[in-house]
């Protein structure tokens, strides 16, 4: 099953010179969507993601398959799902 959650933003986070970004998103139902931050890390900012931004994974909770984001051309999710089982299956 392919899920799409949608983007609500981008959180930036900094620990020393280095700055990563996490997407957050709203898995409704999911007490457990949040970002986890070391104590050494802090919040710098969040983005918010441009209406109609989703999250695409096989299903809930399962590994990110990628992003959709208007007006960019996505793939085939059904095929991507079936490539990241076999990816899967061959590595146990």
């Amino acid at each position: 099953m392919i899920v799409r959650s949608p983007i609500i933003g981008f959180v930036v986070i900094q620990d020393g010179s280095e700055v990563r970004t996490e997407v957050f998103t709203a898995l409704l139902g999911d007490v457990s969507n949040y970002i986890k931050i070391k104590k050494s890390e802090k919040v710098v900012g969040v983005i918010p993601a441009h209406p109609n931004c989703f999250e695409i994974t096989e299903s809930e909770g399962a590994s990110t398959l990628g992003y959709e984001f208007p007006g960019a051309t996505n793939p085939d999710w059904c095929v991507m799902a079936e490539r990241a089982r076999k990816r899967r299956a061959r590595n146990e």
